[in-house]
C-alpha cells in the first residue's frame, strides 16, 4: 500500500530525510570507521546499544526511522506548501481533482496528436507505447475523438507517467505537450459532464456542504434524465453532453453512443432533425413530422439557450450551449386520425337510410326499361330506353362515388393534393342532402367553378359534411343555407351561414371541445366539430363562429393559399 499526506512539505521531506540520514551514519557509519583505525571519537556505542536493550542494527533502524518520522511531520507542519507543491500532491492522488476539470478541454484533437505531443519528450517508442496503454486501461478506440473523452485519455496518460517518470516530472510534461485550451467553447458545458462522471467514480467520501450539494446535483439530474420529454442538451458547437432516457427510447439509441459526438453524426433521422432545429431561428415548431422506419411520427419542438453564469444572459457571447426538448405526439395523432374515421363512420350511418331511397328510385326506373326493351322492336324507342339506363346508372355511380370518397379513411400525413372547391361541396350537400331529405332546406352555393384548394380533399370534404350536417339540422323546412366562397391574395374563405335558432352564448367557448353536443342521445357523437377544429388547424387554417340565439349561425373558414395554387389559378384564368 501507499501512505498519501497531502500537507506534507518539500522542506518537511529533506528535514527528515537529512535527520534520518545523521541518525543512520552515527549508529552504523560511526562505529565501522571507529574499529577500521581512520577515527577516534571515545565514544562507547555498544553500551549505549545495550541500555536500549537492542542489537546494533535494531538500534539504527529504530532511530533512524524515529528521527526521520518526527522531522518529516514537524517542519512540514510549520512551513508552507509551495504551488508547485500542491499540483504535485494533487498529481499523486488516486483519483484525479475534480477542479482540474474546470481548465478546459485538450488541444489535442485525436490519439496520433497526443502521440507526437508526447513524442517530443520521451521518444516516439514510448509515446506510443503509453498512448497505447492508456487506451486500453480505458477501454477506447484508437479513433476517438469526443473531447470528454480525450480528457481522460491525458489523466490515464498522467497516471501512467507518474509511475514511470515520477508524479511531478509526469505533471510537468502532461501540461506542457498535452496542454487543455480553457478558451474552446465546449469548456465549461463538457467540464461539468466531466466533473458529473467523475464525482459519480470517485471513492473519495463527501461530508457537510459537498455532500449537500452533491445530493442536490443528483436530485436534479436525476429528474432531468427521468423526464418524460426527450431532453437533448448540446455545447455551442453542438456536441451531446445529455440524451435522457426518454430520447433513448424515442431514437433507439443509448446515451453512450451519443454523448460526445456532434447532432449532424448522430444516426438518422436525427442527426438532420436534431442539427437543423438547433441552427434554426424558431425556439418553437409544432407538429414536426418525421419518418422513421418508413412511419410517419410526429414531435413538438422546443429549445432554449444556456447561458455562461459567470457573463451573464445578457452578454452575446454568453450562450454556452442548448437544451432541445421533444414531446411525441405520435399516438394522440393517431387517435384523432382515429376519431376521425369514427365520426365519417357515424355519419356514413345516417346516410345509409338515404342512400337506399336514392338509388331505389333509379334501381326501379331501369328495372322498368329493361322490361320494355324485351318486347320493343322500334329502334328510336330502344336507344331512348337505352339513354335512360345509363343515365340513371351515372346517376347511382355519382352517388356512390360521393359516399366512397367520404368514407375512405386515407392515411395521417397524407401528401395534399389541388382540387376543385366548387365540386367539393357540391359533393357535401349532396351527402346532407342523403341523410336529411325529409327537410327540404334551399342550399345556395356562391363559388367560381375555377376556385381550387391545396389539401387533403377527404378532409376538407368531412368539414364541409358536418358544418352543413350541423347547419341542416338547426334549420326548418323552408329555411335557407347559404355558402359562399371568395379569395384574396392569401387566403380562401368559406363562409356558412343558417337561418337555424343559433348557439346559446354558453356553449359557444365550448364547442369544439370533444365529445360535447347539444343534440339528444342518439343523435350525435359530439365528435363532430372537434374533428372540424383539428382538421382547419392541419392546415394551417382558422375557423370562427358567430353565433346570436334565435336568429342563425355564421361559420368562417379561412384556408392558407400556396404560390403554386396562385400561379396554377392564374393561369386557368388567361
Amino acid at each position: 500500500g501507499v501512505l498519501s499526506w497531502p500537507q506534507a512539505t518539500r522542506l518537511g521531506f529533506l528535514a527528515g530525510l537529512t535527520g534520518g540520514i545523521a541518525v543512520w551514519g552515527y549508529a552504523l557509519l560511526l562505529p565501522l570507521l571507529e574499529r577500521s583505525g581512520f577515527l577516534h571519537t571515545g565514544l562507547s556505542l555498544p553500551s549505549l546499544h545495550h541500555s536500549f536493550g537492542m542489537e546494533q542494527w535494531q538500534f539504527a533502524t529504530f532511530w533512524s526511522l524515529t528521527c526521520n518520522g518526527l522531522l518529516f511531520v514537524g517542519v512540514s507542519l510549520i512551513t508552507r506548501q509551495s504551488p508547485e507543491e500542491k499540483d504535485a500532491a494533487r498529481a499523486c492522488r488516486s483519483d484525479v481533482s475534480l477542479s482540474s476539470a474546470l481548465k478546459g478541454v485538450v488541444a489535442a484533437g485525436t490519439t496520433q496528436q497526443f502521440t507526437q505531443g508526447l513524442a517530443e519528450i520521451v521518444g516516439q517508442d514510448t509515446a506510443e507505447q503509453e498512448v497505447k496503454q492508456a487506451l486500453e486501461d480505458l477501454g477506447m478506440a484508437a479513433d476517438e475523438i469526443r473531447p470528454g473523452e480525450l480528457r481522460r485519455l491525458r489523466e490515464q496518460i498522467e497516471r501512467n507517467l507518474s509511475g514511470l517518470l515520477g508524479p511531478q516530472m509526469a505533471h510537468i510534461i502532461i501540461n506542457r505537450q498535452l496542454a487543455m485550451d480553457s478558451e474552446a467553447k465546449t469548456a465549461l458545458a463538457d467540464s461539468i459532464r466531466h466533473i458529473e462522471e467523475q464525482l459519480e467514480s470517485s471513492r473519495t467520501q463527501l461530508k457537510g456542504l459537498s455532500a449537500d450539494m452533491d445530493t442536490l446535483r443528483r436530485f436534479h439530474r436525476q429528474i432531468l434524465l427521468d423526464l418524460p420529454l426527450g431532453v437533448c442538451a448540446v455545447t455551442p458547437d453542438h456536441r451531446v453532453v445529455v440524451w435522457n432516457l426518454a430520447m433513448e427510447i424515442l431514437s433507439g439509441v443509448p446515451s453512450r453512443q451519443v454523448v460526445g459526438y456532434r447532432l449532424n453524426a448522430l444516426p438518422a433521422p436525427w442527426g438532420d432533425l436534431l442539427a437543423g432545429f438547433a441552427l434554426a431561428q424558431d425556439k418553437h415548431i409544432p407538429h414536426m413530422e418525421v419518418a422513421i422506419e418508413n412511419r410517419p411520427h410526429w414531435f413538438n419542438l422546443h429549445k432554449a439557450t444556456i447561458p455562461d453564469p459567470q457573463l451573464g444572459a445578457s452578454n452575446a457571447e454568453s450562450r454556452t450551449g442548448l437544451v432541445m426538448l421533444l414531446e411525441d405526439l405520435t399516438d394522440l395523432e393517431t387517435l384523432e386520425a382515429e376519431l376521425a374515421h369514427s365520426d365519417r363512420l357515424a355519419s356514413i350511418g345516417r346516410l345509409a337510410a338515404g342512400v337506399a331511397h336514392e338509388i331505389g328510385n333509379p334501381i326501379t326506373g331501369i328495372a322498368s326499361l329493361a322490361q320494355n326493351l324485351r318486347d320493343e322492336k322500334e329502334p328510336e324507342i330502344i336507344e331512348e330506353s337505352i339513354s335512360c339506363i345509363l343515365q340513371q346508372t351515372k346517376r347511382i355511380s355519382s352517388i356512390i362515388g360521393s359516399l366512397m370518397n367520404f368514407s375512405r379513411s386515407g392515411s395521417i400525413g397524407s401528401d395534399y393534393q389541388t382540387f376543385k372547391l366548387k365540386q367539393t361541396i357540391d359533393d357535401a350537400i349532396s351527402l346532407v342532402k342523403l341523410a336529411r331529405s325529409g327537410k327540404q332546406v334551399e342550399y345556395n352555393v356562391s363559388c367560381r367553378k375555377k376556385l381550387r384548394l391545396v389539401g387533403d380533399r377527404q378532409r376538407i370534404s368531412q368539414v364541409l359534411v358536418n358544418l352543413l350536417a350541423n347547419a341542416c339540422d338547426a334549420s326548418k323546412p323552408g329555411d335557407r343555407i347559404e355558402i359562399i366562397a371568395s379569395q384574396d391574395d392569401e387566403y380562401v374563405q368559406l363562409e356558412l351561414m343558417d337561418q337555424g335558432q343559433g348557439i346559446p352564448e354558453q356553449d359557444q367557448n365550448v364547442i369544439f371541445e370533444p365529445f360535447f353536443t347539444t343534440k339528444k342521445p342518439g343523435e350525435g357523437t359530439g365528435l363532430g366539430l372537434s374533428m372540424v377544429y383539428k382538421i382547419i388547424q392541419e392546415h394551417q387554417g382558422e375557423i370562427k363562429i358567430d353565433s346570436v340565439p334565435g336568429t342563425g349561425t355564421r361559420v368562417v373558414v379561412r384556408l392558407p393559399q400556396h404560390r403554386d395554387q396562385q400561379e396554377h389559378e392564374a393561369d386557368i384564368d388567361h
